[in-house]
Formats: structure tokens, C-alpha cells, sequence
């Protein structure tokens, strides 16, 4: 930079200066200092994509080219579907790895001047400017699952992950954008909804299922202090006998305002909302506190959530409310996932190896549907593992799957584990899991979740069936 400054004299007659000073001054690293700033302030600096304030900017500027033009404009919300699952198991910087090469393969899925930008975490915003047929959004979300179908192969392992997408389309659902972006979003949720790995169109239906689960939302915050949730118990039963050893503890939600509200609808919500672990604590609580109250059983499991595991202080709390109820850790069975299990995440495996040390069991549920191995499970202090449902369902007509059951009860117990066949509902069900030396069941074939009270009933009348 040249600054030029006059030099006047105080004794000089003639009008004007003596003469000048110039100076030079090299503001080069502030020049890149502001650009940094700039940079900062409108690119996401993961991925080099513009952010949400800038891609929010450029989506108001293509509506106005749009209207102009008499062209629709297109906005897409793009979410990644079981991207969480990839963080929790392999860990932030995989994660962050696949989110660079999901930016990668949008932005060669558009034109030179589409938007795509990222919104927050696995969010992302897409713009396409100038459209005046229909088939070209669908081409384009088509190609955008497409190559976001294929497997990202990071660090040695292929992953698949996918997109749920949501549209919305300029002017025929409004020009406001804060609006069209709700709406695109509202869209998304409904893509996920019907499976996953695919795109909808904001209809004005749509609207109400927002609404439906922003009140589920603010609802679950109120319902631990109106004491609507409440404890449900199932049996688990020994297979041979039929005897009730065991129970799961369950969650139900009965709502002053909304009413029954099943566990598939708000435990997404709770893990959205980062409730999960207010609820995964309270529900220790509460098992523990019936278990005390039923010597006649060996055990409650107790399901726990992945983000609970990576709370540092978990095994502690543990610990604390086993000594308060007066409860030895051998009574209290944790189920946990799969993807657990796979995670290499240090705090996670140190609560593990603590919990083991407490003497507490660890159950692996639903067991067949992630991708963790038997191999795998001996490095873990495992107690059992439940096979899934699915699994119970398909042997008795499916042959395959009778002998992948076979496979894993051998094995599993070859490795000195348990085994808890769930979703039981037929008496040929029972009969060939028993046949297969499973060791626990649960299912509809001996009871529904129960309330406390309920259950406590179930225990005093006994059985009533016993395998033939």
C-alpha cells in the first residue's frame, strides 16, 4: 500500500508544500488475513462447500433470478442416511472422511452453476436454478442416490450409507425461503419415513406430520416431570421349562395431552433432541428399583443407548445405583448394539472393560442385523446375545436361516455365551428353538410387555403354557 503525505514548511512564502513524503507499507498478510476471514465466515471448512449463511444467500439470489426468468427453481434437502451409525462405530475422522467425498460426488452431480452447500453435520442444501421440466429434478435426485448408493471405501473398508431427500419447488409451494427450506426438510423427514434412500415432494400434508412431531418434541421434555412415562417388564423365559427367570425393561409413554405414544415414534425424538440419556438413566433407576422387589427372578435387561456409553462417567453411575438398591451387578444385564460393540472409541471401551469389572452382564441385542461377527464377540466381555426376531421368524419355513441359527447358538456357545431367542410367538417357534439348545426365549407366546403391576400378577399365577 502507498500513502503519500504533503510536507509544509512554516516559513515558506510559496502556496503549497515543500514537498511530499511517500511511504509503502506491505499489507499482503492482512489482505490474506481478511480473505481467511471471508473464507471462514462462508465455507464449511470440512468439506469446502459454501456454509448455510452463504448457502442460504445463494438460494435467495437463484429464487430472484428464477422469478425473473419465469423459471421454477428447485430446493433440495439432502440428510445421509445411517451416517450417525458410521461415527459411532469407526469414529469422527471416518466420518469426516465420507462427508469430503459425499461433497465431492454432489458437486459433479451438478451443474457449474447449481448450488450445493452444508448445512450442519450430514445436511445438505442443493439448489438447481432455471427449471422447466419436471423430469430433470427427478433425473437429478435419482443420480444423487445413485452415486451416493455406491460404497465410500475409507480406510481400508467399503462403508454404505445413502440419502434420504426432500423437495420443494419454486413458486408452486410459496417463494418465502425460509419457508421452501422447512418445507424441503419436512419433505426429507418423510423420505425417511418411507425407507430411506430415496426423495419426496412437500405436499401440504406433510405440514401436519411436522407438527405432530414438533409437539411429540416439546411433549417428551414435560414427561419425565409429569410422570407419564412409565416402566414395562416382559419375561424372558428358560427355554426348556418355561419358567420366567428373567425380564426386559421396557419403556412405555402414555401422554396427558397426545396419548399412547409408542417407543418407535419417540425414542428417534429422544435421540434427536439428546434426551436419550435423561431417559436411558431413568430407566436404570426404575429396573432397579423392581428388581429389588423380585427375588424369584435371576436377572432385568436393561437396554442402553450408544450415547450413554460414551458418557465417561457411565460405569461409575452404574456402580452408584447398584450399592443404593442394595442390587449385585450379576442381576443387571445391559443390552447393547451391535455397532457398540464395533466402536473403537476409547471411553466406550473403557466402559466396558469397567462394567465387566463391576460384574455387571453385557448382552448383545438383536443380534444379525449390523455387522459385528462371532470372531469379533470373543474380544468382548460378553455374557448372552439375543438373535433377532428375524431371524426366529424366517427358520421355520426358510432353511437357511433355520442353519444360521444353528451356526450361531453353536458358536456362541462354544464361546461361553447365552443365547436369547426374542420375538417368539408359536409354539413351533419355541419347539425349534428349544430343539436348537437355545437357552432363554421371550416373546408374545408367553406375554406382552406388562405394567409392574401386571407382571408382578404374571409371576404369582405362573405359566400357562408349557411346551408339549
Amino acid at each position: 500500500m502507498l500513502a503519500v503525505t504533503p510536507i509544509l514548511e512554516e516559513d515558506r512564502d510559496e502556496s503549497g508544500p515543500g514537498g511530499f513524503l511517500l511511504s509503502m507499507e506491505d499489507i499482503s498478510e492482512r489482505k490474506e488475513y481478511e480473505k481467511q476471514l471471508i473464507q471462514q465466515a462462508n465455507f464449511d471448512a470440512l468439506t469446502g462447500l459454501p456454509n448455510r449463511v452463504l448457502g442460504f444467500d445463494r438460494m435467495q439470489q437463484a429464487i430472484r433470478m428464477g422469478k425473473r426468468q419465469d423459471k421454477k427453481t428447485v430446493v433440495m434437502y439432502l440428510d445421509l442416511d445411517r451416517f450417525k451409525q458410521v461415527n459411532d462405530t469407526l469414529g469422527h475422522s471416518t466420518g469426516d472422511l465420507m462427508l469430503v467425498e459425499v461433497a465431492s460426488r454432489l458437486t459433479r452431480c451438478l451443474r457449474p452453476y447449481d448450488v450445493v452447500a452444508r448445512l450442519s453435520g450430514d445436511e445438505f442444501l442443493i439448489v438447481l436454478s432455471g427449471v422447466d421440466d419436471p423430469a430433470t429434478v427427478e433425473s437429478v435426485a435419482e443420480k444423487i442416490l445413485q452415486v451416493l448408493g455406491k460404497p465410500f471405501t475409507l480406510e481400508g473398508r467399503d462403508l454404505h450409507v445413502g440419502a434420504s431427500i426432500g423437495v420443494s419447488v419454486i413458486p408452486d409451494d410459496g417463494e418465502d425461503p425460509e419457508e421452501i427450506l422447512r418445507y424441503a426438510d419436512t419433505a426429507m423427514y418423510q423420505a425417511k419415513q418411507a425407507g430411506r434412500n430415496c426423495f419426496k415432494y412437500y405436499t401440504q400434508s406433510m405440514n401436519e406430520e411436522a407438527q405432530r412431531r414438533l409437539k411429540l418434541d416439546s411433549a417428551l421434555h414435560e414427561a419425565l416431570e409429569r410422570d407419564e412415562i412409565e416402566l414395562f417388564l416382559q419375561p424372558i423365559v428358560e427355554c426348556c421349562s418355561g419358567r420366567t427367570v428373567g425380564a426386559e425393561a421396557l419403556m412405555r409413554w402414555e401422554s396427558e395431552l397426545l396419548g399412547r405414544i409408542s417407543p418407535d415414534q419417540f425414542i428417534p425424538i429422544a435421540e434427536e433432541n439428546g434426551l436419550i440419556d435423561l431417559l436411558g438413566d431413568w430407566m436404570l433407576e426404575r429396573s432397579l428399583e423392581q428388581l429389588s422387589r423380585l427375588p424369584q427372578l435371576d436377572f432385568v435387561t436393561v437396554n442402553v443407548s450408544t450415547s450413554q456409553f460414551r458418557d465417561a462417567g457411565f460405569a461409575e453411575r452404574v456402580g452408584d445405583l447398584l450399592e443404593r438398591h442394595g442390587e449385585t451387578a450379576e442381576r443387571l444385564h445391559l443390552e447393547i448394539t451391535e455397532r457398540v460393540l464395533m466402536a473403537d472409541q476409547p471411553v466406550i471401551l473403557e466402559n466396558i472393560d469397567r462394567l465387566h469389572r463391576l460384574g455387571v452382564a453385557l448382552v448383545i441385542d438383536d443380534f444379525g442385523t449390523g455387522y459385528s461377527s462371532l470372531s469379533y464377540l470373543s474380544r468382548f466381555p460378553c455374557h448372552g446375545l439375543k438373535i433377532d426376531r428375524s431371524f426366529v421368524n424366517a427358520m421355520v419355513d426358510d432353511a437357511s436361516s433355520s442353519a444360521l441359527v444353528d451356526a450361531i447358538i453353536h458358536m456362541s456357545h462354544a464361546l461361553g455365551l447365552s443365547i436369547i431367542a426374542e420375538g417368539v410367538e408359536t409354539e413351533q417357534q419355541w419347539q425349534m428353538v428349544c430343539d436348537k439348545q437355545t437357552d432363554l426365549v421371550q416373546g408374545y407366546l408367553f406375554s406382552r410387555p406388562l405394567s409392574v403391576e401386571d407382571f408382578h400378577r404374571f409371576l404369582e399365577q405362573g405359566p400357562d403354557i408349557v411346551l408339549g
